[in-house]
């Protein structure tokens, strides 16, 4: 709608620098001078204009100059045919009767200056200005009512239906929403996970059941509640329902792990540690640690011997630090209950 106006505005400005050029162009104005008498010599001519002009009326004297060169042609040329305005035409023609002037126009003053006048010879404040500047004032108006009538039937054209209307309004609603839920709830969870995970608990269920059901993140943080209840079940439970809703932290799958090895389900959780392996190693030394549990000491001293290769990998420096050396120990601790 913008570059609509924009574009209309372009035009109006266009036509209207066009309309002022012309209309005050001295050649416009020449067309519109109107023949109210003639003279057979340039110094007839001349008395009359002067006279005409000390009343403000502007004249122009056509053929003036084919005469003054050539003062035989005057008759062939049909005289000195003093003009004047149409607007001017009655105060010059009333004036030249006074001095008694032979007045007999030569051409119809039916231009659009004198209905111009006549129009608005009444209308207060208009009425003073010269007709040229009226009729400037009467186009610019009607370009300007045009781009204003065709604002207004753009803007109704564009106007929103009533389904977009609702749509629109339902997304200003879910927007709102959104903003409730991370500006409030979610830092309200956080804190009586804190304080009452029970209460976090109840909290989150609520906020499922009313205004954001298939929320991930509240799935998650009722998990981490049962956790803190120590209700394994259930925390494994609402973290699965948490990842089917698209919450993907690598937090979670060690919490379901956790949960699983609370349950000395340790199958499972190992699984979820290789899984999250793939894409950071560290879960190898979880990995490590649940098969120690399982009294596993081969594949416990293999994943966590791929845990230092790996650390190392990231970080050729890693075998200076003081808990590498002390897991290098561990793993050679491992190994030798291998033997045994």
């Amino acid at each position: 709608m913008l570059k609509t106006f924009l574009k209309l505005n372009s035009i109006f400005t266009s036509s209207v620098s066009i309309v002022l050029f012309t209309l005050l162009s001295d050649s416009f104005f020449m067309d519109q001078f109107i023949t109210i008498a003639t003279f057979q010599y340039p110094h007839e001519a001349h008395i009359i204009q002067s006279k005409l002009e000390a009343a403000d009326i502007k004249v122009f004297l056509k053929d003036e100059l084919t005469v003054q060169s050539h003062n035989f042609l005057s008759n062939a040329v049909g005289g000195i045919k003093l003009q004047v305005r149409a607007a001017d035409v009655p105060l010059a023609v009333a004036l030249l009767r006074e001095m008694g002037v032979n007045v007999e126009p030569q051409e119809e003053s039916g231009g659009y200056y004198n209905w111009i006048d006549a129009k608005t010879n009444k209308i207060p404040i208009l009425k003073h200005w010269a007709v040229e500047l009226r009729a400037i004032f009467i186009i610019a108006f009607i370009l300007i009512s045009i781009v204003v009538i065709g604002g207004i039937i753009i803007s109704i054209a564009q106007a929103p239906t009533e389904a977009e209307k609702q749509q629109m309004a339902q997304q200003r609603e879910e927007e709102r929403m959104e903003h409730l839920l991370y500006d409030y709830h979610y830092p309200k969870v956080d804190s009586l996970l804190e304080s009452n995970p029970q209460q976090a608990i109840n909290y989150s269920k609520r906020l499922l059941r009313t205004d954001y059901p298939k929320n991930a993140q509240l799935y998650s943080d009722i998990g981490y509640g049962y956790i803190a209840l120590d209700s394994f079940d259930l925390a494994i439970r609402y973290m699965k329902a948490s990842k089917s809703y698209g919450y993907s932290r690598e937090d979670r799958s060690s919490a379901i792990a956790y949960c699983h090895i609370q349950l000395k389900e340790y199958e499972e959780a190992i699984e979820l540690y290789k899984e999250r392996a793939s894409s950071n190693y560290k879960a190898y030394l979880a990995v490590s640690d649940v098969y120690l549990l399982q009294k596993d000491y081969k594949n416990a001293a293999k994943y966590l011997t791929t845990y230092l290769e790996k650390r190392e990998d990231a970080y050729l420096l890693a075998y200076t630090e003081k808990d590498f050396q002390l897991l290098k120990l561990k793993r050679d601790s491992i190994k030798s209950l291998i033997k045994e």
